[in-house]
């Protein structure tokens, strides 16, 4: 699945008319939303085991900080985190 939208919306968010513009941004944020929450969804079966290693590596390409999930990363090298 692609992080971004489809061509159409992303030359909507470069409309003249302001209201377009609004909505097609609001229609961006909300797919890229989506895909963020459905591949963090996916990661937290590794989370739930203690494997942060394979959480990270799911999640990888996201650009997501450890702030954005509410997760703090240990130190490498560490043991796993007990669920």
């Amino acid at each position: 699945m692609a992080l971004d939208p489809p061509p159409e919306v992303l030359a909507a968010m470069k409309s003249d008319d302001l209201e377009i513009q609004r909505r097609a941004t609001h229609v961006a944020g909300a797919m890229r939303g989506n895909l963020i929450a459905s591949r963090l969804r996916r990661g937290n079966g590794f989370a739930e085991q203690g494997r942060v290693d394979l959480f990270v590596a799911a999640n990888r390409g996201l650009g997501l900080k450890a702030t954005t999930i509410g997760f703090g990363w240990p130190a490498q090298g560490s043991r796993p985190i007990a669920a």
